[in-house]
C-alpha cells in the first residue's frame, strides 16, 4: 500500500520541468535520456521512474539543458562527433558530482555491463570501431576523482582490448574533462584527442597540432600543443594566494650541513677540478634559508609525510604547494617560519598556474627550488608553446633550482647540488 505521501514523491519526480533552467516551449517525454537544444521545440527525454539511477539520469539530462550549448559545431566526420558526446556526457557528469550529485555506481555498473555485452556479441577480438565505443563509454563516465566511478571505466577499457599505452591516453582524457569541466572546450579537446588515438589525426577546426608524447615513467599521451596567440600572462589562469593556520612546530635543523665550493680549507672531490672547480667542502650550521616551491598536480602528489619531512630538513624556510583547474589555481603556503600545517590541501589536478606561480617564487629571498616534472600549462591545462618557454625563462633569470622530487629537494637542502 502507498500512502499519500509517497505517491506525492513519485509524481514529483516523474515532471519534467527544463523549462526551469531554460524558459521556452519544450517537447518532453519518456526515455533513456535525450536533449535537443537546436530545434523547436526544443527536445528533452528522460526516464520518468522513481529509482535512484533513473532520478541521476534526469539530473544528468538537467545539466545538458543549464551547461551544455545550444547548437554543437558541425564536423563532417562521424568518429570526431560521437566522441563529442562522450566527452560532453563525462564533462556533465563531473559537474554534477563537483554540486555533490553522486552517481549511482551499482546501477551503473550493471547497465555498463549490458552495454558491453551487447558491443562484443560473443567475439573474442574487437575491431576497432568496437573498441572505439567501449572507450568512449569508458570516458562518458567522467568522475575522474570518484574512485568507484574510475573502477567501472577501467572494466570498460580492459573489455576494450586497448594497449597500455592508449589505456594511458584515455585516462588523461578523462582527467582533462574533470580539470576544464567548465568550458565546452574541453569537450571539443578531449573529442580531437579521441579522434587522433583512434586514426583522426588532423585538426582543421582549430589551430594547432596534435602530437605523441612519450613520458618519463613510461606509456604515451596525445597532446594538442595550440597555436594561440597572446603572452604567457593572459593565457595562464588566475591565482590565488592560501594562507593556512600553522599548527605544528618543525623540529630545529641542529645537524651541520655541507656542500661543495670553489673557495676553503678542507679538499673533498678533486675530480671537480676540470669541471666546476669546487673541490672544497664547506660546513654550515643553522637553517636552509630560502623557498621550496612544489607542484602537486595530478602528475605529481604531495603527502602529509613528505611535508612533514621537507619542513622538518628546511627548518624556518618557507615550503608552498600549488595546483589548478579550468582558468583558476591556488597556491598554498604550507610552511613558514618554523611552523607547518597538519594537513595537506586537495589537490586542484591541473597545472594551470605554472608562470604566476614562479613569478611569486623569484621575488622571494635566499634561495629557490622548484619541484615539478616541468610539464607547464596554461588556462583548461592546455600545453602553450608560449608558456613553456615562459617558465624556461623565469627559471634562468631567477635562478631557481630545479628537482623531479621532493627527496630530491631534501637531498639539495642538507648540501648536494642540482641543475640550475
Amino acid at each position: 500500500m502507498v500512502n499519500k505521501e509517497t505517491r506525492g514523491e513519485e509524481r514529483r519526480a516523474e515532471t519534467l520541468m527544463p523549462e526551469l533552467i531554460l524558459p521556452g516551449d519544450w517537447d518532453k517525454g519518456e526515455g533513456f535520456g535525450q536533449v535537443r537544444m537546436d530545434v523547436t521545440p526544443r527536445i528533452i527525454r528522460a526516464p520518468r521512474k522513481g529509482d535512484p539511477y533513473s532520478t541521476y539520469v534526469r539530473a544528468h539530462e538537467y545539466g545538458h539543458v543549464k551547461w551544455s550549448p545550444l547548437s554543437v559545431p558541425k564536423v563532417e566526420s562521424e568518429l570526431l562527433s560521437f566522441a563529442i558526446g562522450a566527452c560532453e556526457d563525462a564533462r556533465i557528469n563531473n559537474l554534477l558530482l563537483d554540486l555533490g550529485v553522486e552517481t549511482p555506481v551499482r546501477e551503473l555498473r550493471e547497465r555498463v555491463i549490458r552495454q558491453v555485452k551487447e558491443v562484443k556479441r560473443g567475439v573474442r577480438k574487437l575491431s576497432r570501431g568496437d573498441q572505439f565505443i567501449l572507450t568512449s563509454i569508458a570516458v562518458s563516465i567522467g568522475a575522474w576523482v570518484s574512485r568507484d566511478a574510475q573502477r567501472v571505466a577501467e572494466r570498460v577499457l580492459e573489455e576494450a582490448g586497448l594497449q597500455e599505452e592508449e589505456k594511458t591516453v584515455v585516462r588523461d582524457v578523462m582527467r582533462i574533462m574533470y580539470n576544464g569541466m567548465g568550458s565546452f572546450e574541453t569537450t571539443l579537446r578531449g573529442a580531437r584527442i579521441l579522434a587522433a588515438l583512434f586514426g583522426e589525426e588532423k585538426d582543421e577546426e582549430e589551430g594547432g597540432s596534435l602530437r605523441t608524447r612519450v613520458k618519463d615513467g613510461g606509456g604515451v599521451e596525445v597532446v594538442k600543443e595550440k597555436d594561440k596567440r597572446g603572452t604567457a600572462d593572459s593565457l595562464s589562469g588566475r591565482m590565488t594566494i592560501v594562507t593556512h593556520r600553522r599548527e605544528l612546530n618543525n623540529a630545529p635543523t641542529r645537524r651541520v650541513r655541507r656542500r661543495m665550493s670553489d673557495v676553503g680549507m678542507w679538499v673533498k672531490r678533486p675530480d671537480r677540478i676540470l669541471t666546476d672547480g669546487r673541490v672544497f667542502e664547506e660546513r654550515m650550521r643553522g637553517d636552509w634559508e630560502g623557498t621550496i616551491l612544489i607542484d602537486y598536480s595530478g602528475s605529481m602528489s604531495l603527502t602529509p609525510q613528505d611535508l612533514d619531512r621537507v619542513a622538518r630538513v628546511s627548518g624556518r624556510a618557507t615550503v608552498a604547494a600549488y595546483s589548478g583547474r579550468s582558468n583558476y589555481g591556488e597556491l598554498h603556503i604550507l610552511a613558514e617560519g618554523g611552523r607547518r600545517v597538519r594537513e595537506v590541501p586537495n589537490s586542484l589536478v591541473g597545472n594551470v598556474i605554472d608562470v604566476p606561480a614562479l613569478r611569486w617564487l623569484v621575488k622571494r629571498r635566499g634561495e629557490r627550488v622548484w619541484v615539478t616534472d616541468e610539464e607547464v600549462t596554461g588556462k583548461d591545462d592546455w600545453v602553450y608553446p608560449i608558456i613553456t618557454a615562459a617558465c624556461k625563462g623565469i627559471v634562468r633569470r631567477g635562478r631557481v633550482r630545479v628537482v623531479r622530487s621532493v627527496e630530491e629537494a631534501i637531498r639539495m637542502v642538507e648540501g648536494g647540488r642540482t641543475k640550475r
